[in-house]
């Protein structure tokens, strides 16, 4: 009798061992995070984000951004930078448009401009189309970066080119480029733009 009584309490310590074990091995699965959905092409943005981004970019612009200018918000549309979406942002004044595009972020309180560059091609070295002294079809090149209102741009022509063109005659050629520094000659983009006019009607003139 008290040997089955012992079995008896004995089962039931085990069967409740495995019952805790069992709740312990295996805990109740937690809620998965929540995670944005993506946003469909072309979703429409709220009156009042369009309100807040216009009120954004005008009052950023507000130098160079007259009132005249009217700006269209498009759609919000799936962009390749995570936690952004692209906007492609409309400026007209009258029969000119200009589109801008822009990243606004999923819970549209960032905006970022947005512009994505080619620097494949090296602007620096590209040479089509410039004006050119000398022998056109020389095997020698030299690519001189002008600013108009540089005196000293203006002492080394006076100094090397008679020089140089004297010595070498016609197997080198003068390419020239623009490179204004507006931040300490003011007038330099102003003569970049009438030399530039100048060389398009006479290369000669240049």
């Amino acid at each position: 009798m008290v040997l089955k009584s012992a079995l008896l309490s004995l089962l039931v310590l085990l069967s409740s061992f495995a019952s805790f074990s069992q709740s312990v091995a295996t805990p109740a699965a937690a809620p998965a995070a929540s995670t944005p959905a993506p946003v469909a092409e072309g979703q429409p943005i709220s009156p009042e984000l369009d309100r807040r981004l216009q009120n954004t970019i005008r009052s950023y612009y507000s130098e160079s951004l007259p009132p005249e200018v009217n700006l269209n918000v498009g759609t919000r549309h799936p962009s390749e930078i995570p936690g952004f979406d692209m906007l492609h942002v409309v400026f007209s004044a009258g029969d000119k448009h200009k589109t801008n595009d822009f990243l606004i972020s999923k819970d549209g309180n960032t905006l970022v401009r947005w512009m994505k560059i080619d620097v494949t091609p090296d602007p620096m070295t590209h040479l089509e189309g410039r004006p050119i002294r000398g022998n056109k079809d020389a095997k020698v090149t030299i690519v001189s970066y002008d600013d108009f209102e540089c005196p000293y741009c203006s002492k080394m022509h006076q100094t090397l080119f008679p020089e140089l063109a004297k010595t070498y005659g016609d197997r080198l050629r003068f390419i020239y480029k623009d490179y204004p520094l507006n931040e300490i000659h003011p007038w330099a983009i102003h003569a970049a733009v009438d030399a530039n006019c100048l060389a398009a009607q006479n290369n000669d003139a240049y």
